[in-house]
C-alpha cells in the first residue's frame, strides 16, 4: 500500500468506489488504459486489447509461469540493443 491507510479519503463516495474495486491479491491496485482516434473502432480495439491481457487463472499462476508465454517486447529489446553498436559516433 503506497499511501497510509489515515491518510486515506473518509468519505462514502471513496470508501464505496475502492470497495468496487478491490481486489484480495492486488489491493486497489490497477491500470488503465485509454485512446482517442477519430472514427476509432472501440469494440475492434477492446477486443484487441483483452485478447493481450492474463486470464484470472493465469494471474494467478504467477510471474514464473508468465515466463513460458511469448513476449513480443523482448524482441523488439534485443533488436534495438543490436542496433547501438551501428550508431556511429560523430
Amino acid at each position: 500500500m503506497a499511501t497510509p491507510r489515515d491518510e486515506w479519503p473518509t468519505d462514502t463516495e471513496f470508501e464505496q468506489r475502492l470497495k468496487q474495486s478491490w481486489s484480495v491479491e492486488f489491493g486497489d491496485r490497477r491500470q488503465a488504459f485509454g485512446w482517442i482516434g477519430y472514427r476509432l473502432d472501440a469494440t475492434s480495439w477492446r477486443r484487441r486489447l483483452q485478447s493481450c491481457l492474463l486470464t484470472p487463472s493465469e494471474v494467478l499462476e504467477g510471474e514464473t509461469a508468465w515466463r513460458r508465454f511469448d513476449d513480443p517486447f523482448a524482441r523488439a529489446t534485443d533488436h534495438a540493443d543490436s542496433m547501438e553498436g551501428d550508431v556511429e559516433s560523430e
